[in-house]
Order: structure tokens, then sequence, then C-alpha cells
């Protein structure tokens, strides 16, 4: 069944879309959840939502999309793909743009999705992939944001320990420790 939803008008709109990606999510048709999450965050980009609506909604999907990963069985691979394609999108949007000197319009949102991206990644074993976030955290990164630069600290110690990187790991404790 297909739900008309019209142009993104506003904050009930949102929660439809919230609803929808969520419902589909439980049970289990990932193209509908890209599909009205690619929506969702149309609204978000047109301003239909505060930065706190946006926030509360875009966590609690990225925790849903994110908890399946965990669980083992024959979805596990296509749970893995959904959860990749949800956070890349939430990245583009909420992206710092470095060309002009301005940033999104909620670039908390997007380290935030970037840390989350991280731990998930880690929990996948994807080294590789988790190394390219942590660089694109630090790239992106201000001076002033002390509590920040620990939250990436953390998850470079954590990458390092699962890779018995003992000389990357104490030079990133020690910077921690500073």
């Amino acid at each position: 069944m297909e739900i008309d939803l019209g142009p993104c008008p506003g904050e009930w709109t949102f929660k439809a879309l919230k609803q929808l990606v969520k419902l589909h999510i439980r049970v289990g048709k990932p193209d509908a959840v890209v599909k009205y999450y690619k929506r969702l965050l149309e609204c978000i980009a047109n301003g239909a939502v505060t930065n706190n609506q946006c926030e509360k909604g875009i966590n609690g999907i990225l925790d849903k999309v994110s908890s399946p990963i965990q669980s083992s069985g024959e979805n596990k691979l296509q749970n893995q793909h959904l959860a990749r394609e949800v956070y890349k999108s939430t990245l583009d949007l909420f992206r710092p743009k470095d060309d002009t000197g301005s940033t999104s319009t909620n670039e908390r949102l997007w380290f935030k999705t970037n840390l989350k991206l991280g731990q998930l990644l880690y929990e996948m074993n994807e080294t590789k992939k988790l190394q390219g976030v942590i660089n694109d955290l630090l790239s992106h990164q201000h001076p002033s944001s002390a509590t920040n630069l620990m939250e990436v600290y953390a998850l470079q110690i954590q990458l390092y320990s699962k890779q018995k990187n003992n000389k990357k790991l104490r030079e990133i404790f020690d910077k921690a420790m500073k």
C-alpha cells in the first residue's frame, strides 16, 4: 500500500514519516525505510522542524536501524546495508560545508551521527572504514570542543585496542590525558 503524504509542509508530515520509517524497520522492508527516510530528511532540509525535533527523530531512527546489526542470522547483511544507507543519507545532509566556511544547519548532529557510525563500524569489525570516520571527525574538529575531541580519542582507543597497535594506543592515550 502506498501512502501519499504530498509535499513536506511541516511538523506533522515529519512525524508521520518518522513513524513510517520505524514501522518499515520493524517489519523488515528496507526499500521502504530508505524511501521514507529520504523524504523525512527533505522535511528537515526544508526547515519543517526544529533542531531538537530533528535530533530526537534522527537519533531514534539511527538507534533502531543499528540494533539488528548485532543480531545473527540471514538478514544480517541486509541490515548492515540498510544501516549504511541511512547513515550515509544523514551524514550527506548534515556534512559541514568546507568550501564556503559555513557549517551545515546542525553540525552537532553530523558529529554525533558520525560517532554512532564509528561505534557501529567498530562492532561490525570494519576497521578501515572506522579509521576513515575518525579522520573525518578529526578534520572537522573545532579547537574549542574538548568534549568532542575526547569522544573521538575514545573511538581511536577502541580501534587501536582491537588492532593491538600498542604504539598508536599509547600516543592517543597520552593525547587524551593532556
